[in-house]
């Protein structure tokens, strides 16, 4: 997984702040509700439900796992609280 590359996805689990997701390559990574979206998401269940597929960002690959962002793939701000690609 290279930094600032975008893949694709699927939801697999979501948690009050967290949704983990599963890269094409069955590579485990992390979608914090900060980086939904541009505008204030208030819950991850407003704009993804298990089983959605989703293209993002890695922002960042430690110990810790793979950090995605949507909000980084936003034309316009708040664009993934209503299409959510």
């Amino acid at each position: 997984m290279q930094v600032n590359e975008v893949y694709s996805g699927k939801v697999t689990k979501l948690s009050p702040v967290m949704a983990s997701v599963t890269l094409d390559n069955e590579v485990p990574a992390s979608l914090h509700l900060s980086m939904i979206s541009n505008e204030r998401v208030e819950s991850i269940d407003d704009v993804f439900a298990v089983g959605d597929e989703l293209k993002a960002v890695v922002v960042s690959t430690s110990k810790r796992g793979i950090q995605l962002s949507t909000k980084a793939l936003e034309l316009v701000p708040g664009q993934m609280k209503t299409d959510k690609q």
